[in-house]
């Protein structure tokens, strides 16, 4: 099966679609499963209505040099393959800066409704606005009936919240296999003819279980680099390392 090629547009206060579209709003960060549970149901209700489906995310502009909090669980070139996989229509980015941050909550809503958002999916949690004022409790006041909203019930793991705080902390104490029960997926960090990454300082140093290159191997974990075994001497293209479990930590 064909995987579609989701439409990625930078958005502006003047952009419009030009489509009526049924959207999901957050930072997706990992796109762990209740991330993926939210787009499922934006892309099968877009179908029901006739709507494109889209992500709304931001592009947090922060210096993320020596905050692990800021450092994101995927690339972003990652980050879209798996968008894509899912079959969205389209990727709208917002870039997160001063300018934008003065944004009201029902300036945001009014926005959204120009831009062409029939129907909205968001969580439980979802805030919105200047100081992030605008909430569930309030939207529906900042839609006037404008969008049709549906929100997620909270979704959980051994009564734990599925969240990217969540899973990070898992990381940091080296618990793979439950974080990756969180994400859905084994987690998995790509490298580019290097042995570095800044999303190596999420993960506890030690030794792990790993794919490379559909290779079972181990490798050790230093901060932001990794020291491979003898029978993986090189990375010399774009690999991905899969995670399994932690075999040793220190």
């Amino acid at each position: 099966k064909d995987v579609l090629i989701v439409k990625i547009i930078k958005l502006s206060k003047d952009t419009l679609i030009n489509e009526n579209l049924t959207s999901t709003i957050g930072i997706f960060d990992g796109l762990h499963k209740a991330h993926v549970q939210l787009i499922k149901k934006c892309i099968n209700l877009a179908k029901k209505t006739n709507t494109k489906s889209s992500i709304i995310t931001f592009n947090v502009l922060t210096n993320i040099k020596n905050c692990t909090t800021n450092i994101p669980l995927l690339r972003e070139a990652d980050q879209i393959k798996i968008i894509e996989s899912l079959g969205v229509d389209y990727l709208l980015t917002i870039d997160l800066d001063e300018e934008f941050k003065q944004t009201t909550h029902e300036d945001f809503i009014k926005y959204l409704i120009n831009l062409g958002v029939k129907n909205l999916v968001i969580g439980f949690d979802f805030q919105y606005g200047k100081d992030r004022l605008g909430s569930i409790k309030t939207i529906k006041d900042d839609a006037q009936s404008n969008i049709n909203l549906t929100i997620i019930k909270e979704k959980t793991y051994h009564h734990q919240k599925i969240g990217t705080t969540e899973i990070k902390e898992y990381l940091k104490n080296g618990q793979i296999k439950t974080a990756n029960k969180l994400l859905g997926y084994p987690y998995f960090i790509t490298l580019d003819t290097n042995i570095s990454s800044n999303q190596l300082k999420l993960i506890k140093p030690g030794i792990y279980d790993v794919i490379i290159d559909g290779f079972k191997t181990n490798i050790e974990v230093q901060d932001n680099t990794i020291e491979l075994n003898d029978m993986v001497k090189t990375i010399d293209h774009e690999t991905t390392i899969t995670f399994l479990k932690s075999r040793v930590t220190k």
